[in-house]
């Protein structure tokens, strides 16, 4: 169903997935790619994967399309019943100039949402029940505000690799994170901007590694300190899109020490990963143990 208001087009029609697995191109090249035995969506542009979740269900709507950038309302359940906040929504923002901004709160899935559309003012209305006030979301502008609503996230995902990362694929399969930091001047520095004071405990944590490798979005480095494979470990992510870095370190066995990320929500999939990893294997309980440096 189209409705025209103000000049805006309005789509309400959720993207239909096959049984076992289906792509759907959803605005340009941003597709949502779903795997149903392993309830796994991951959401993608052109072959990168710009993030994945596991959970119950998902659909996209578009539900504006402005002069300078689409926005489509991302709705995934992530488990439970449905009930309040058992949803995590995201209003995906597809600019023409080629970038994606994802913009991440916690709602429900108790009803579908009420969108008013005035100008280039998106109001969304979600309803808590019969005896609760509904909770609001405004999208305007590349900024979201809300009533009620706990956001968790905002990120942009660049199209083009940034210009000062561009030789880095060069060193998937080739270096070790150590000696990129050594032979890479900009990677250095910005490393160094992070880690501060702790940039050379870093350099001992990854002192002992295999081969860094560019998986998705990312350049990942990952290692240990020499006969301390179980307890003094780090590792590197850079977003070669959009230019972020990011290094964590886990200390003593005990704790895990993240560097440019402000919560767990910010943590990108390489790092989560690895962090599963410590945690299957070292410390159960290393999730609870997390310390953020932003």
């Amino acid at each position: 169903m189209f409705i025209f208001l103000n000049l805006i087009l309005l789509s309400f029609d959720s993207v239909a997935f096959s049984e076992s697995k289906s792509v759907d191109t959803i605005i340009g090249k941003l597709i949502v790619e779903r795997e149903v035995e392993r309830l796994n969506v991951n959401i993608k542009h052109g072959n990168r994967i710009l993030w994945s979740e596991t959970g119950l269900g998902a659909s996209f709507k578009k539900i504006a399309s402005f002069k300078d950038e689409d926005v489509l309302l991302y709705e995934f359940q992530t488990g439970g019943n449905w009930v309040e906040y058992s949803c995590e929504n995201s209003l995906v923002v597809a600019r023409k100039s080629g970038k994606f901004v994802r913009i991440s709160y916690v709602g429900n899935c108790y009803a579908e949402p009420v969108i008013k559309i005035t100008g280039n003012k998106i109001t969304m209305k979600y309803s808590q029940g019969s005896f609760r006030p509904p909770i609001w979301v405004v999208y305007q502008d590349g900024k979201v505000t809300g009533n009620g609503v706990a956001f968790k996230f905002k990120r942009e995902y660049g199209i083009n690799i940034v210009k000062k990362y561009a030789d880095i694929p060069q060193y998937a399969g080739k270096m070790h994170p150590y000696d990129l930091l050594v032979n890479n001047k900009i990677v250095q520095s910005e490393v160094r901007k992070i880690l501060k004071k702790d940039f050379l405990n870093f350099t001992d944590n990854i002192s002992v590694a295999s081969v860094g490798e560019v998986k998705d979005s990312y350049y990942i480095g990952q290692g240990n300190a020499p006969h301390q494979g179980t307890t003094e470990n780090g590792i590197l992510c850079i977003d070669l899109y959009n230019g972020e870095v990011y290094a964590a370190m886990l200390r003593k066995g005990e704790k895990i020490i993240l560097y440019g990320l402000k919560n767990r929500e910010s943590i990108p999939q390489p790092m989560a990963e690895w962090i599963n990893y410590i945690s299957m294997n070292y410390n159960h309980n290393i999730w609870q143990n997390l310390i953020f440096r932003n």
